[in-house]
């Protein structure tokens, strides 16, 4: 009688507990992890849904609002993607367009309208005014009012607040602040015709050193890896992917609702945080266990791509502080390198262990 070789996670480990039957189901199962890899980087990296706040180099304030009103206030958020007008219950706004044409209405009892005629109403659709304007859109038109919010509040991209192209001004990019220009916008408030003065500010990147290095803690649980033992990998991965879950959750809320349309920025992490939780589960089925590992560290490298402009970028849209905005960024990256260098060695491992079991010779043979 000729021994098997023993199931294993991999040169050494745990009983595998899931033997193989064939060559072919092996390969079947390495092609599935590739299709679902492959599906999750499709995912990651599609087209945007909506278009939210990014973390950027300029910040909008509003400076002064003329005659002061106590029933209206305006600001930025989210650096300078969005201008926020919030209404007192009771009273009544508009805001006009480009053209000074009647462009939203705020009514008293907090319903607020949007004018499908205003060429304002489909230019501010996208950060830089992409996309085309119907020729039923006319400072001249008579206005056609569709309901847009609620809660006498509405948040919407104003292009007078903030820079419109991807291209630094002219008058920026030293190392110190700079006031890129002052804006104006007209309002009218119960009546009252009234003006909103700003500024729109640039500020020099910031140094992505710090939070990089900071990053480094997400590996510590490695310190207790073993060879064949994929826990500390699994914990290692769902640590890091839940401090970007936390990230990209709070980067998401950040965006007014007018830019939320579907969570893609949490989604990532989301699925890291899954799949870094069924690789602890798959505890004695390594193939699957590696398979989870992959998948989370993958999810967590696509996360740190995509979020890549959080580490200098000195204004970020998110109610976390900045350190640890930026150090969640970077534990994702480190992480999901070394978990999708780890997971990929033991899947292989366990592979070929699984082959080599299905191909030995058996009794009676």
């Amino acid at each position: 009688m000729e021994p098997t070789l023993p199931r294993r996670w991999g040169p050494a480990g745990p009983d595998i507990g899931e033997p193989m039957t064939t060559t072919t189901g092996t390969a079947r199962r390495a092609a599935a992890v590739l299709a679902i890899s492959l599906l999750v980087i499709v995912g990651g990296a599609g087209p945007a849904w909506a278009d939210p706040a990014e973390p950027t180099n300029y910040q909008s304030r509003v400076t002064d609002v003329a005659p002061f009103t106590p029933y209206a206030e305006v600001k930025v958020v989210a650096g300078d993607a969005f201008l926020n007008l919030a209404v007192v219950p009771g009273h009544t706004a508009a805001v006009t367009g480009y053209f000074h044409e009647p462009y939203l209405r705020f009514d008293a009892d907090g319903t607020v309208w949007a004018n499908e005629n205003s060429p304002a109403f489909y230019i501010n659709r996208s950060r830089f005014g992409l996309g085309g304007t119907p020729a039923s859109a006319s400072a001249t038109a008579t206005p056609v009012w569709t309901q847009v919010g609620s809660g006498g509040r509405y948040a919407w991209h104003d292009h007078r607040t903030h820079w419109m192209s991807p291209d630094l001004p002219p008058t920026v990019g030293g190392t110190r602040a700079e006031i890129v220009f002052p804006w104006d916008l007209p309002i009218v408030v119960d009546g009252v015709e009234t003006t909103v003065s700003g500024q729109l500010l640039w500020f020099p990147s910031a140094n992505p050193v710090g939070p990089i290095m900071l990053g480094l803690v997400g590996l510590a649980p490695l310190m207790f890896l073993r060879r064949g033992r994929i826990l500390p990998i699994a914990v290692a991965a769902a640590i890091a992917a839940g401090f970007a879950l936390l990230a990209a959750t709070a980067e998401y809320l950040a965006t007014p609702a007018p830019g939320r349309v579907i969570p893609l920025t949490p989604l990532v992490p989301a699925l890291a945080v899954v799949a870094a939780v069924l690789a602890i589960g798959f505890d004695r089925h390594p193939l699957r266990a590696w398979a989870s590992a992959l998948l989370s560290g993958i999810g967590l490298v696509l996360y740190s791509g995509r979020s890549m402009a959080t580490l200098t970028a000195p204004i970020l849209p998110s109610s976390l502080p900045v350190a640890l905005e930026r150090a969640c960024v970077a534990m994702a990256g480190w992480v999901g390198l070394a978990v999708i260098l780890l997971a990929i060695t033991g899947l292989w491992g366990s592979m070929r262990i699984n082959t080599a079991e299905v191909e030995a010779p058996r009794d009676g043979s």
